[in-house]
């Protein structure tokens, strides 16, 4: 009969149990470790919002608002919320230049705003030989980082908007040449004028209104932006009176 050798089985030993399960245990907790740790770095990530995807960035990126966008001489006019990445607009205008208004409100303060105005030009496009009017057509393509950061230049001083139409000056002119007394015209000039929009043509005609030079001068101190870039030669041709023209140019070397 053939015999059969067998090798007895080792029995573990309580001690080496004990040491697999704490490597086991300790295994365990640095994955748990790593996994909180990415978790947390996610969650401190801040994220810009670029239109309709929120996309991670690095610790300097800030968060745009929604911008309530508005325009003056597009066909149609533009009055909406805007918050996607890329700002594309193309149209017909009804001038050779149109303003687009962007302006973005504080999440936390809604009287804080951030204002950006573009000029936007317009070409004349080709008419056909029936027609006779005068088409334009612009375009305006840029990306919401742009825009916004353009905006928070202290130095690029938003223009005026929306500027005062053609129509409302004629208005504006019946209501001064109405009032009697000259102290009432200035008064009523300086509320327009801090109400209205006037480019610097339309701040001339008000103040060439009001015929005391003196009451005039009043005016002019009050009215005068450093936005318009006055010369020398259109004060000058505001006031005749040399005195008062004198004065009037120490204004203008003061803004």
């Amino acid at each position: 009969m053939d015999s059969v050798s067998a090798a007895p089985i080792a029995k573990p030993h309580p001690l080496n149990s004990f040491c697999l399960l704490i490597r086991a245990v300790k295994g365990a907790g640095l994955l748990l470790l790593a996994v909180g740790f990415v978790q947390a770095a996610c969650a401190q990530s801040p994220s810009v919002i670029l239109g309709k995807d929120s996309l991670a960035s690095d610790s300097n990126a800030i968060r745009i608002p929604f911008a309530h966008v508005q325009s003056v001489r597009t066909v149609p006019a533009i009055d909406s919320l805007w918050q996607d990445s890329i700002w594309s607009w193309q149209g017909p205008c009804s001038a050779p230049t149109a303003l687009i208004q962007f302006e973005w409100m504080a999440s936390n303060d809604s009287a804080t705003k951030t204002t950006l105005v573009k000029e936007v030009p317009c070409m004349l496009e080709v008419a056909d030989a029936e027609s006779t009017i005068s088409t334009y057509r612009g375009e305006l393509t840029a990306t919401s980082e742009s825009l916004y950061a353009e905006a928070q230049n202290s130095s690029n001083l938003p223009p005026c908007f929306p500027p005062t139409p053609p129509i409302r000056m004629a208005q504006i002119e019946r209501t001064i040449q109405e009032s009697i007394f000259e102290s009432e015209k200035v008064q009523l000039a300086m509320q327009i004028s801090a109400e209205e929009c006037l480019n610097k043509s339309q701040t001339r005609l008000l103040l060439l209104w009001i015929p005391s030079e003196d009451r005039r001068l009043a005016l002019f101190e009050k009215v005068i932006h450093s936005r318009h870039q006055w010369t020398v030669g259109e004060v000058e041709d505001i006031f005749q009176l040399q005195f008062i023209e004198r004065k009037a140019l120490a204004v203008l070397n003061n803004l």
